[in-house]
């Protein structure tokens, strides 16, 4: 097991630090108009990048791609969909095989009402992961916005867990798996993981305390 932090941003003193402080590999975003915006690094800005954790002693453990392939929107769905095939074909240049995302839904529908389009678009993905050799981490965050809670990723629980992957059976398709979502959300995560271990790629970890008087 590698031990790592997620970072927003990029810069070498971020890798340094990582080095220094003992990490043996981090969690990089690179999304479009991120540090890391594989259209703008290009292959010598990418082989610059791992030269840097080269140096310091750290690896990539995942590369974070966290885009809406189910928008409503039908341009930026295409917009993103085609952004995920690259990455799908530029993640392992980075050293790792892990495309870490969350399964962005249409807030204005229910997450069952967006499995459709996630089978449609998702076996596409899934295709295209296992021919490359890559691997798709789904966080499990809800990101809850506003009242009612309509979801953003509908991805978020064992109940959708299941479903989302009976319904594109893929190997390459899994889970970043975040026990402090589901412990705030009342779910057993020591339960899921047993039942979901098989598919966890990557882990984040958190403190998470329930204050009751809050609630």
């Amino acid at each position: 097991m590698r031990y790592g932090f997620y970072s927003p941003f990029y810069n070498e003193k971020v890798v340094e630090f990582a080095g220094i402080t003992g990490f043996d590999c981090m969690e990089i975003r690179a999304e479009p108009d991120s540090d890391l915006d594989i259209d703008l690094l290009g292959e010598d800005g990418i082989k610059s990048v791992t030269e840097t954790f080269r140096q310091n002693g750290v690896r990539v453990g995942t590369v974070c791609c966290s885009l809406n392939l189910l928008d409503g929107d039908l341009g930026k769905r295409e917009k993103n969909i085609g952004y995920m095939k690259r990455m799908i074909k530029s993640v392992r240049k980075f050293g790792t095989d892990i495309i870490t995302t969350n399964v962005w839904g249409n807030r204005q529908i229910t997450p069952e009402e967006n499995i459709p389009l996630f089978r449609k678009v998702y076996s596409e993905i899934a295709a295209m992961a296992e021919a490359e050799g890559v691997r798709i981490g789904f966080e499990n965050c809800p990101h809850f916005v506003g009242y009612p809670v309509p979801v953003g990723n509908i991805g978020y629980c064992p109940e959708m867990w299941e479903v989302l992957f009976n319904e594109v059976p893929s190997e390459n398709l899994g889970l970043e798996f975040d026990p402090s979502h589901l412990v705030w959300l009342g779910i057993d995560y020591i339960r899921a993981l047993r039942e979901f271990g098989n598919k966890v790629f990557a882990c984040h970890a958190k403190d998470t305390e329930i204050l009751a008087h809050n609630l």
